[in-house]
């Protein structure tokens, strides 16, 4: 019963038999023993202090002190029987614990949507100039480039996002379950030794990927042209993988814009900006223009999210002493890595090998209707990039039932967003398609099937973030192990048949195995869901 009482309230309560009053935000000050005897009592009534000891298993003594507090605020009452014996009392809080929780958990989760809307609007808000100004930007560069350049261009700009991945050492996941917590505890120490720490690691991880991969990628018999290419990816990764940590920094704390502002709407501007410049000067475009342009883009929205997370940041985070727990983290992060590169890779294999496959015209193609398919995840991103930051100090709490109900409520959410969505590009896909340049309408099928697999999505909820936060990452590796070794058979087997059909329907169900066993895997390591028919109903 008192699990119902939010740590962060601060109503005061009128006790049932006395003018005392309380207050229930004192109630986080005890410690679980504490609780656990408050708990028995208001079951119970009242209790002899002996009986009591005994269902805790503690002494008569450690059981008085252990409640010192609680009967300091109230929150226990005690009493001198006539024999002699001290009867401890709790009855005089029930009624208020009764009718405090249901008002309590309403606002909770209503404040806990409110905040949550907020942080998605914003996103939202950004998102739609983003969205726009990078369709513009694709269709720009697919018409300039045709479809093989632009497949090429594709495909070594996802060569690097791997390898700043890998960079990164999984930090940027590790850092969104940690980083909160440390707000949450005011622990602004290990807040700044956290960013400092995985930042110094994912550029020296980085670097040292990049001086591994230039010679693997300069004698491997590819055409001239081409390793150019891939030595501008590598230029890539360092860069990728510094954001990839700032990031991270700057959603824990609520810097919605400045998070999206750098990536979303700066960077794609600038590509296009030098795309356009190039392409006056110097008329056709190659992939390795395009390499360039995306290099400096990616230069620039880096150097500005880090300008922010110095200027912006809490007063705390820049005044506090930085402290390490390298170990704690590592053993975090590495986990996560895997997740992460498995991530990438379940999302980007159908792109690299229907490239290697079929060959850069059809990568060009499917590309096109990867981006148009992934449009319909406006609100499914946006409550991702969002939600973190939120159930972060929930489960620091371990406030379950309000993190089950905001799971819930952005896959219903991202749910009806993405159907909507997918139902107006189905019936324009054609069109949309087109506007590429004719010869990428033949992605229409595949374009269709990709849909579906975006509603999956936005149905699923976040499993894996419910993992990240209760620190059983490790449990995603194995779900991602099969998700791989899934793909990359189907992939065989589809698309040399089928061509970006079968890379479309191989990938969709990918996906739908992958949702399957994560969400399986959640719920038997944490108990919580987040899927479309979750309610949470307030606080276990």
């Amino acid at each position: 019963m008192t699990r119902s009482i939010n740590q962060n309230a601060a109503e005061v309560m009128v006790s049932q038999d006395s003018e005392h009053v309380w207050d229930s935000g004192e109630h986080h000050k005890l410690n679980d023993e504490a609780r656990s005897a408050i708990a028995h009592l208001c079951e119970k009534g009242e209790c002899a202090i002996e009986d009591l000891a005994q269902h805790l298993k503690v002494t008569p003594g450690h059981t008085r002190r252990l409640l010192h507090d609680a009967i300091e605020n109230h929150l226990v009452r005690e009493r001198i029987t006539d024999a002699g014996g001290i009867v401890l009392s709790a009855r005089h809080a029930v009624a208020a614990l009764h009718a405090g929780a249901a008002k309590i958990r309403g606002k909770d989760v209503s404040g806990l949507k409110s905040t949550f809307l907020s942080g998605v609007g914003r996103y939202i808000l950004t998102s739609v100039g983003a969205i726009a100004l990078a369709y513009l930007t694709q269709i720009f560069l697919a018409r300039w480039l045709g479809p093989k350049y632009f497949g090429y261009y594709s495909m070594a700009a996802t060569v690097g996002i791997l390898l700043s991945m890998l960079g990164s050492l999984g930090f940027p996941m590790s850092m969104g379950r940690f980083m909160p917590q440390y707000l949450g505890e005011k622990s602004y120490g290990y807040f700044k030794g956290l960013f400092g720490y995985a930042t110094r690691m994912a550029l020296l991880t980085s670097v040292l990927l990049c001086a591994i991969a230039f010679p693997f990628l300069t004698y491997t018999g590819m055409p001239s042209a081409e390793v150019h290419v891939m030595w501008f990816a590598l230029a890539l990764v360092p860069l990728s993988a510094l954001g990839d940590v700032v990031g991270p920094a700057l959603k824990s704390q609520k810097l919605w814009l400045e998070t999206f502002l750098p990536k979303m709407l700066l960077a794609p501007a600038l590509l296009l900006a030098s795309a356009w410049v190039m392409h006056q000067r110097l008329g056709d475009l190659t992939a390795g223009h395009m390499m360039v342009a995306l290099l400096f883009a990616t230069a620039v929205s880096v150097g500005l999210e880090w300008l922010f997370f110095q200027t912006k940041s809490l007063k705390e985070v820049k005044q506090a002493k930085a402290l390490e727990d390298r170990k704690k983290w590592l053993h975090a992060s590495l986990p996560t890595l895997v997740v992460m590169l498995f991530g990438v890779i379940v999302n980007r294999a159908d792109l690299i090998l229907v490239g290697i496959i079929a060959g850069h015209h059809e990568a060009g193609i499917y590309a096109v209707a990867l981006f148009t398919a992934e449009l319909v995840s406006l609100f499914k991103n946006a409550g991702k990039t969002v939600i973190p930051s939120i159930i972060g100090p929930l489960f620091y709490k371990k406030e379950y039932g309000l993190i089950k109900a905001l799971g819930g409520y952005l896959s219903r959410l991202a749910f009806a967003c993405t159907l909507a969505g997918a139902g107006l590009i189905a019936v324009f896909g054609k069109q949309l398609l087109g506007v590429f340049g004719s010869e990428f309408t033949a992605g229409y099928q595949a374009l269709l099937i990709l849909l579906v697999m975006q509603l999956l999505r936005a149905s699923s909820g976040v499993p894996g973030l419910l993992l990240i936060m209760t620190g059983k990452q490790t449990q995603l590796v194995k779900v991602y192990s099969l998700s791989v070794v899934v793909q990359i058979a189907l992939l065989a087997l589809l698309l040399p048949r089928y061509g970006i059909l079968g890379a479309a329907i191989a990938t969709t169900i990918t996906e739908i195995v992958a949702i399957i066993s994560i969400s399986a895997t959640a719920k038997k390591a944490t108990g919580l869901t987040s899927g479309l028919f979750t309610k949470g109903q307030g606080v276990r």
